[in-house]
């Protein structure tokens, strides 16, 4: 949702007095604000900033509404609350939160804490060692003597050496122009307990000036075996070829510059050899920067299942679900949801007493700019709806699970953008066709014919997906499996709406064009127009009869309360996201009811928000 909805619904008397100097936020004690909207725009800023001035707007926000509420805030705002601060440089603020806040999560403690006893902030090693065993419940994790040795490159433990006998585990390990980090990861594997691993280092066509660490890498251990791809396919491609050279009765991973705890492969296989109906267990690691820094942002926690690390029985997979779709992105998480919906969720579990390894976090990382706690990418959104369908097959009984790695026919459509790195934040186009993809008639089926056509002609063409506020049968929608084929088989990209994406946009409807300036005003600038459905469209003979949709705002709700601004308002209110976490859920009936009366909607509609 825009951060100017949110905006108006918090104070619709002047909502751009949010934009102004933080300086004048004081003013705002008591004036009457809706206070849970103030806190959800509180938390955009600060989960989605495009500097340090959002964070430090963010963390005014979260103050003035910390004030107001007595120090109540919602559980789901206090982690980001504290975040905030420290983000700011705030360590006294942060220290005074933490005392303050109860539902703060143990592990942003830990990392606090962890922080504020690093070398780097005058503490000392001693004391780091000390507050990481905390953090990460190893007692045996041991930091050299001398501070400007405390890495990860440079971690000891005391664990002691184990099982011997016992079923063989493959490890996979993927790298791209990877550096001595490359070195610590492998030998962490070479310091495990369980003894009986094979590893295998698929170099993703590197280039010969990598050949010396790759040389090196296989020469740390005899079980070490290293893989060269002939050319760049990205990431599940090279994991697909080490899981058909695998040996073990099970298969798990480690990313390239990662650690992991010599017990991690020990304690990770136990719940397989206890129960043999599990097919999956799941680890989590800890997130700090290179010299043993937890990373205290807003995108990440500190401690978090990891999809790299998931372990496998070998068998299972290979007969029923095969390979990793050979994406660019995103073809982790479809892996994960096929197995669970194929073998279902007693199959499943998640070893939750300690992380298992520690995540590097330096910089940006793949996902970056496509996918965070409250947003999904408009490709990303594509591709998950894509294969959710599938799934929902799986789920059923009526399709099977089972993915090549180079499927002759592909059991769910594709979007080119999801082959193609850099798509979605890169390339531009002749003509872009924005809408709420998810649903189904005429307009949109008469978008998809222009689309069609324009891309026959030649010309550079994009769906845009831009959720409406609706309420779809209290259930997050898809994009429908027919807008994804045609999308697929005319070679239509989905993109996002940023400045410069392309010269011309086309809309289904005037209000919907008038919500869209409202949330991207950057779209000023371009040829707009909206679309003329004649007879029936093409694309409309291929649409399945579809779940009903219950637009929030009716033509006549529309009527009541005037375009733009109000209608937007209103109808965020009850807004459907397509993302991993709803910001605006926070909002709440509360809000709900301040952001009515703030409207001046009519007591009907007043009603029906109510009646949700």
């Amino acid at each position: 949702m825009s951060l100017s909805v949110l905006a108006y619904l918090a104070y619709p008397t002047d909502p751009d007095v949010f934009w102004r100097s933080v300086d004048r936020f004081p003013q705002l004690s008591r004036v009457p604000l809706n206070l849970e909207a103030l806190c959800a725009l509180a938390a955009g800023l600060v989960l989605q900033p495009r500097g340090p001035e959002d964070v430090r707007r963010g963390t005014a926000l979260f103050d003035l509404a910390h004030r107001r509420l007595g120090g109540g805030l919602d559980p789901a705002h206090q982690d980001l609350h504290v975040i905030a601060a420290h983000l700011s440089g705030d360590a006294a603020k942060t220290r005074r939160l933490l005392g303050a806040y109860r539902d703060c999560t143990p592990a942003l403690r830990g990392a606090i804490a962890s922080l504020a006893a690093h070398p780097a902030n005058g503490g000392g090693n001693a004391r780091l060692e000390r507050e990481l065993q905390a953090l990460s419940g190893w007692e045996d994790l041991r930091l050299p003597a001398d501070p400007a040795r405390a890495t990860i490159d440079n971690l000891t433990t005391t664990a002691k050496a184990g099982w011997k006998n016992g079923p063989l585990i493959s490890v996979v390990m993927t790298c791209f122009q990877p550096g001595p980090a490359l070195l610590t990861a492998v030998r962490s594997i070479q310091a495990q307990s369980w003894k009986r691993w094979e590893l295998f280092v698929v170099d993703d066509a590197s280039g010969p000036e990598y050949a010396d660490v790759l040389r090196e890498v296989g020469e740390i251990d005899p079980r070490v075996t290293v893989l060269v791809q002939p050319e760049n396919g990205g990431t599940y491609k090279a994991r697909n070829r080490a899981i058909t050279a695998a040996n073990g009765a099970f298969i798990t991973g480690l990313d390239s510059d990662d650690w992991a705890h010599p017990r991690r492969l020990e304690r990770q296989v136990r719940p397989m050899l206890k129960d043999p109906r599990l097919v999956a267990v799941e680890s989590c690691a800890l997130s700090t920067t290179t010299d043993l820094r937890p990373v205290v942002d807003p995108q990440v926690d500190v401690i978090a299942a990891r999809s790299t690390l998931v372990m496998f029985r070998t068998e299972p997979i290979r007969e029923h679900i095969g390979f990793y779709d050979e994406v660019r992105k995103n073809g982790d998480s479809e892996f994960i949801r096929r197995i669970r919906s194929r073998f279902g969720p007693r199959s499943w579990t998640r070893v939750t007493t300690r992380p298992m390894t520690i995540m590097r976090r330096e910089g940006e990382t793949l996902s970056a700019g496509e996918i965070s706690r409250a947003w999904m990418s408009a490709g990303r959104f594509a591709y998950h709806s894509a294969f959710m369908h599938w799934h929902r097959q799986i789920k059923a009984k009526a399709e099977p699970a089972f993915l090549d790695s180079l499927p002759v026919r592909r059991p769910f459509p594709l979007s080119v953008s999801l082959t193609l790195p850099g798509a979605e934040a890169t390339f531009t186009y002749d003509r872009v066709y924005a809408a709420d993809w998810r649903l189904a008639g005429r307009t949109r089926s008469a978008m998809l014919d222009e689309a069609v056509e324009a891309a026959a002609n030649g010309e550079r063409v994009a769906l845009a997906h831009c959720p409406e506020w609706l309420d779809v049968n209290g259930r997050r929608a898809l994009i429908p499996e027919y807008v994804l084929k045609i999308a697929a088989e005319h070679g239509l990209c989905f993109t996002d709406i940023r400045p410069g994406v392309a010269p011309s946009l086309v809309a289904p409807t005037p209000e919907y064009l008038e919500l869209l300036r409202f949330e991207h005003p950057e779209i000023d600038g371009a040829d707009v127009r909206v679309v003329e459905p004649g007879e029936e469209p093409r694309a409309e003979r291929r649409r399945p009869p579809a779940p009903a949709v219950r637009p929030l705002l009716r033509r006549r709700d529309r009527l009541l309360v005037g375009l733009g601004v109000p209608a937007a308002g209103a109808a965020a209110l009850a807004s459907v996201w397509t993302g991993p976490e709803p910001l605006w859920v926070l909002a709440g009936g509360a809000a709900a009811a301040a952001a009515v009366a703030g409207l001046g909607l009519s007591r009907q509609l007043s009603r029906r928000l109510h009646q949700r």
